[in-house]
């Protein structure tokens, strides 16, 4: 999977022509922390715990185009296990050697986003987002390829159109449009 995938997708939706939204996106990514926990941990269900990370990572990456920055010169191009073992990220080193669980660790990033004086800091501190989370299922033994591969089928599969009373792209809810949701399926995204 590709990150200019996700920017295709965002742009689409006319998602990264919005302006930047401080508040909005801690609050999406709060939102995927909550289900990650709720949902994959509570539940033990490690499915729901793969995609509550790789919609942190989707976030992530379509919010750094807001801040005219481009996610692949960042990070890398071609398929995430081709430029993320390059990365080698001090700070998440360091949350990592002191036991800082995933979830943590993002809220430490959000907390880098939210004091951040300018875009530059911000951005950094999206990229640590989006580097944890691929590297935490690989840890957790998943693909992260693979398994963003199924959230970019289930993210495709939803249609709707963008609103402009919210500024946010609204997926349609009728009942034809739900009979074509595709729900990601990461039981093949093992190691």
């Amino acid at each position: 999977m590709k990150l200019v995938e996700i920017k295709n997708w965002s742009d689409e939706r006319l998602i990264t022509q919005n302006e930047p939204s401080r508040n909005g996106y801690n609050a999406m990514i709060v939102e995927e922390l909550f289900e990650r926990i709720k949902h994959g941990i509570l539940n033990k269900d490690v499915y729901q715990e793969v995609d509550a990370i790789c919609d942190v990572s989707v976030f992530a990456v379509g919010e750094i185009y807001k801040y005219g920055a481009n996610a692949q010169d960042l990070l890398g191009y071609g398929d995430i296990k081709e430029w993320l073992h390059n990365k080698n990220n001090v700070l998440i080193q360091h949350l990592k050697e002191n036991n800082i669980e995933y979830t943590s660790r993002i809220i430490y990033y959000l907390g880098e986003f939210l004091e951040s004086q300018d875009d530059n800091g911000r951005v950094d501190a999206m990229i640590n987002m989006i580097i944890d989370s691929y590297k935490t299922l690989y840890d957790i033994s998943f693909d992260a390829d693979k398994c963003m591969d199924e959230v970019m089928k289930e993210l495709n599969s939803r249609t709707g159109a963008y609103s402009e009373e919210t500024k946010k792209w609204q997926k349609f809810k009728t009942p034809e449009a739900q009979a074509l949701w595709y729900t990601a399926d990461f039981s093949d995204c093992w190691i």
